[in-house]
């Protein structure tokens, strides 16, 4: 309960947390996430209105797909109100000609159009479909060249396991927010060794895998996470570096060098 102390997570506009009874310093309170990750935040960035989760009470469930989605004051000429980003849960009362009345937190009304919205009965889930990992990494993708922020999970500043997190949950898989966990989801990848490099033959992996990485060559604790994309290409927060990029493992070997272990989320 400092502001000055490392950032466990981030939660998206209108997620639920639930209040623990702790004594905080002034102005914070301590909350567990509904995947029962523990932390703190300013009581200011929350509200006890509940209604806008209650999916009871509406017509759909709203996921958003797009990296990011503006939320109006009305269905035409409205000004905005609150930008959301890619995994925001929203509910819906009415659905007109391509767009979406919401509930907000703070008790109003906005409008959002239907492009780059997942929409869902109000307890449907979404439902992972065949070709999972392509719709996985194609998600990834879009966060190529966002700013690095530790444990981000957006487009405002994202890290690589909120990019799996997030790419994972909008295609219909669940990973968990912090990578002990996450480097143990999925289902293990059978990684052979590359007679002539001595290092992970690169055919070891599939599209949308999550590459497990040591600090250095030889280590075998789990330090950082990247996503295999396709042809030895994989999208990764190399260390100082400010943004998300693409690298090629065969000519990054320091990062190639570094694999301990991979998990498919998407079969």
């Amino acid at each position: 309960d400092d502001l000055k102390s490392r950032r466990k997570s981030q939660v998206l506009y209108n997620e639920p947390v639930r209040i623990l009874p702790d004594e905080t310093a002034y102005g914070f309170i301590k909350v567990r996430l509904m995947d029962n990750t523990d932390g703190y935040m300013l009581l200011s960035d929350l509200t006890d209105n509940r209604d806008s989760i209650e999916p009871s009470y509406y017509l759909y469930r709203l996921v958003i797909s797009s990296l990011s989605k503006r939320v109006m004051s009305h269905a035409s000429r409205g000004t905005l109100v609150v930008e959301v980003m890619l995994g925001t849960v929203l509910f819906a009362d009415f659905h007109g000609d391509g767009i979406y009345r919401v509930r907000l937190p703070d008790g109003s009304s906005g409008w959002l159009s239907d492009e780059g919205v997942i929409v869902l009965e109000p307890d449907e889930e979404i439902h992972m479909v065949p070709d999972g990992a392509r719709f996985f990494t194609s998600t990834a993708l879009m966060f190529n060249q966002i700013t690095v922020l530790e444990n981000g999970q957006s487009i405002m500043g994202v890290s690589m396991t909120g990019i799996a997190r997030l790419a994972a949950f909008v295609n219909g898989a669940s990973l968990p927010r912090d990578l002990l966990r996450m480097s143990q989801s999925g289902s293990p990848v059978n990684l052979r060794v590359d007679e002539d490099t001595g290092l992970v033959a690169l055919d070891s992996f599939r599209q949308g895998d999550l590459i497990i990485l040591g600090e250095s060559a030889g280590d075998s604790e789990a330090v950082d996470l990247a996503i295999y994309v396709d042809t030895g290409q994989i999208l990764y927060a190399r260390n100082r570096h400010t943004s998300i990029r693409l690298y090629d493992l065969t000519r990054n070997e320091d990062i190639w060098q570094r694999i301990i272990d991979a998990r498919r989320v998407f079969p």
